[in-house]
């Protein structure tokens, strides 16, 4: 079998995580629906699938629903491929996940939240091409963001992606919902010698 769709709401999930799964290429999550009784649980039902599955088939999962918590160090989806969130997400939760997600090709963010930015990322604005950050281990290659743009300042969510472009190595498209000018081009142009993986981004306006 090449591939299994599967869509269902949390308080599925643990039927779900009971059965056996035929051998597939390819298997697609989809949590669409959650209640208070199932929202808790739902990371750690999510978990034992991911392990009963294994690592040697592309995982694509599609956290739909917005309620349930994305807490970095409850997770365990080092074989998730594919991901969609949902769930607000700041930029620690977004550091902490990556950094739980070695395997991960695309993430998509729907509701990324602006309000826990730290002065290191601030910083990005201003980094000198000497100074150097230590990479995240993470395989990512799309990176899209969704968030506020009424409540985010331009000066920060430019400081983000810079700051974020520096620390994914593997990064190859880079998507938010703001214009890439020449400001960004700088960024690279200036960058690139130190972080020779910059010349291989791509910036793009939008998520999809």
């Amino acid at each position: 079998m090449n591939s299994i769709e599967i869509a269902s709401s949390t308080d599925l999930l643990g039927q779900i995580s009971k059965m056996t799964l035929p051998k597939t290429k390819s298997l697609s999550l989809s949590i669409v629906s959650t209640s208070d009784n199932s929202r808790l649980s739902a990371v750690s039902t999510i978990n034992h699938i991911a392990n009963k599955v294994g690592m040697h088939l592309d995982f694509y999962l599609y956290m739909l629903e917005d309620s349930v918590i994305i807490d970095p160090k409850t997770i365990d989806w080092s074989n998730v491929t594919f991901l969609q969130l949902a769930s607000p997400i700041t930029m620690t939760v977004l550091v902490g996940l990556l950094e739980r997600l070695p395997g991960i090709f695309q993430l998509i963010l729907y509701n990324f939240v602006i309000d826990d930015v730290s002065a290191d990322v601030h910083a990005a604005q201003h980094f000198l091409p000497s100074k150097k950050y230590t990479p995240l281990n993470t395989s990512i290659s799309k990176l899209m963001l969704d968030y506020n743009r009424a409540e985010s300042s331009e000066e920060t969510v430019a400081a983000i992606i810079k700051y974020l472009a520096l620390r994914l190595t593997s990064l190859k498209m880079f998507g938010a919902w703001t214009t890439f000018d020449t400001e960004m081009v700088a960024f690279i142009d200036k960058f690139k010698p130190s972080y020779p993986h910059l010349s291989q981004l791509v910036f793009k306006l939008g998520i999809v």
